[in-house]
């Protein structure tokens, strides 16, 4: 992860470790988190994930500090894949659902069930997902 431009990354301590995947917690903050008068308007967010890598090259230990990072270009298609295109199936359905049955219920309840099933359907290719949404890992240097 040598050209910070490429990569999103972030700093976590390995919480599980084995030969097939290493758990890394990382602490996840909003642009408000590192405000200093972040106390007065009570809008920082600040949250722990888990993130799973799998198959690293590296054998890490658990408490040890490492750094997380996925490619940018990863991150738009996950955008696009999570909320961009659902965004257009709901509108398109629904001023297809409109032009055709003339209700506005009915059109729209049947955009919120096609982004249903459109969800449904990502759950399914979770598997393929998983193999294209990859996450680099590298133990931190000592300094």
């Amino acid at each position: 992860m040598s050209d910070q431009k490429n990569y999103i990354e972030h700093e976590g301590i390995v919480i599980k470790s084995s030969p097939s995947q290493v758990d890394v917690k990382i602490i996840v903050k909003s642009g408000c988190a590192s405000c200093h008068i972040k106390g007065a308007c009570n809008f920082s967010d600040i949250q722990e994930k888990v993130i799973e890598v799998r198959n690293p090259k590296t054998v890490f230990e658990v408490g040890e500090k490492v750094l997380i990072g996925m490619e940018n270009t990863l991150g738009y298609k996950a955008l696009f894949l999570g909320y961009l295109f659902p965004f257009a199936v709901i509108i398109i359905t629904l001023f297809l659902g409109i032009s055709f049955f003339q209700k506005e219920s009915i059109a729209a309840g049947l955009s919120l069930a096609m982004a249903a099933i459109y969800y449904v359907i990502l759950y399914f290719f979770k598997d393929h997902l998983q193999k294209v949404f990859r996450y680099k890992i590298m133990k931190i240097p000592l300094l």
